[in-house]
């Protein structure tokens, strides 16, 4: 079964949200890797990864934003 990248953005954004501060405004950004199943919190420089999507998450104005790196 092939990966679903809108699930794979689900996954990871649900979990970006589960370990920032709730009270947080601006400035917490994280790579992630995930493969629909599994997440890892990823530095920049490993994210060539052929196993899942790595994906950008950061929080601006009290909003996330997600963004496909690979």
């Amino acid at each position: 079964m092939k990966l679903d990248v809108w699930s794979a953005k689900k996954k990871a954004v649900e979990y970006y949200e589960s370990i920032r501060s709730k009270t947080l405004v601006s400035g917490f950004t994280k790579y992630i890797l995930t493969n629909g199943d599994d997440i890892l919190i990823v530095n920049q420089q490993s994210m060539n990864s052929s196993n899942g999507y790595v994906f950008r998450c950061e929080t601006r104005n009290n909003v996330t934003y997600c963004e496909l790196v690979n």
